[in-house]
């Protein structure tokens, strides 16, 4: 069975007149097979109560995440993500019930029938929930590196990034009769037969290609690719900084044969364009998960008869429920 096995400590150095914490060594496999599941680390000892019992404190670390074969993808949310999906430490005394950091989760069968629960998240514990909470930081940084020793491609879905006001606006989408329209124009004023989609329902994360990845144009993205792509260009920009080369630097195939040169624009400049994964450009339906946003130079992005690779850049944006309508306009 192919797995990504990631090692790491559970736990803090951390001591005051009630509690003794320190790391405890264990294990999360996350299965390579396609679907969606919640995994958790078996629960480790990371110290004692000091008072009231003298009881061990456990912890555990549980995983959402799902993976395309088909795409090679692996998904996976932040530690920080707004999602009941989000990563999360749960920690317990023996005679305790779990008190997670997150959602609720299946709570660990206690062996004895003592009462009380230990509250880490208290005012008693200054700092410690913070410390606790880093071993999924390093877990999440830990699946980046083997997503990338293994080519995989990898979506970590986080929350919208602050960007700028008029930025913000430009990439929410408008909507008539439940089809896409354009992006928003500050110049227009919109009766009510028109819908507003707020850019917070389409952006889905980041997404780190595996190197020389296959890409393509998604067909119909734009209105108006020479605007709007500076748009989304300036997007890229906000998360990851100033670009470099186009994505795929002097590089794309015709689909169905050999991977070779391609001009890119001599300029420079690049548009973030739409794109996914795969050898052919096609129209993607509104509520697709599978668009992102990546840097490539107008000479790209207008043909559609080529496949790209991510050779110069692999990071990109993602875009969740594409397109779909989601309020109104007030």
């Amino acid at each position: 069975m192919d797995e990504i096995v990631i090692s790491l400590n559970i736990g803090a150095e951390y001591a005051n007149e009630f509690v003794s914490l320190q790391p405890a060594r264990t294990e999360l496999r996350i299965e390579l097979t396609a679907g969606a599941r919640r995994i958790a680390t078996d629960p480790v000892v990371i110290g004692k109560m000091t008072q009231f019992g003298g009881h061990d404190i456990m912890a555990l670390l549980t995983l959402w995440y799902e993976f395309d074969a088909d795409n090679n993808l692996l998904t996976i949310c932040s530690d920080d993500h707004d999602s009941p999906d989000a990563p999360y430490i749960s920690a317990f005394t023996c005679d305790a019930r779990s008190l997670s950091l997150r959602s609720p989760h299946p709570l660990p069968k206690s062996n004895t029938t003592a009462p009380g629960e230990w509250n880490f998240r208290s005012q008693l514990h200054p700092g410690l929930e913070g410390a606790l909470a880093q071993p999924v930081r390093e877990m999440v940084d830990q699946i980046k590196l083997a997503a990338q020793e293994r080519k995989l491609n990898l979506l970590v879905r986080n929350n919208v990034p602050l960007l700028p006001p008029d930025l913000y606006k430009k990439l929410c989408p408008v909507y008539k009769d439940g089809n896409f329209v354009e992006f928003y124009d500050e110049t227009k004023t919109y009766s009510g037969e028109y819908k507003l989609g707020d850019f917070g329902s389409i952006y889905g994360g980041n997404i780190l290609l595996g190197v020389n990845q296959q890409f393509s144009n998604v067909i119909g993205s734009t209105n108006d690719p020479k605007i709007r792509g500076l748009t989304w260009i300036k997007l890229w920009e906000s998360i990851y900084g100033a670009y470099g080369n186009c994505s795929s630097y002097q590089t794309a195939g015709v689909p169905g044969f050999a991977v070779g040169y391609f001009a890119c624009t001599a300029s420079g400049v690049c548009y973030g364009g739409h794109s996914l994964l795969g050898q052919f450009a096609t129209v993607v339906p509104a509520g697709n998960n599978y668009v992102f946003i990546i840097p490539i130079c107008p000479a790209h992005n207008n043909n559609d008869n080529v496949y790209m690779e991510a050779v110069a850049e692999q990071r990109a944006v993602a875009l969740h429920n594409y397109f779909n309508m989601t309020e109104d306009f007030d």
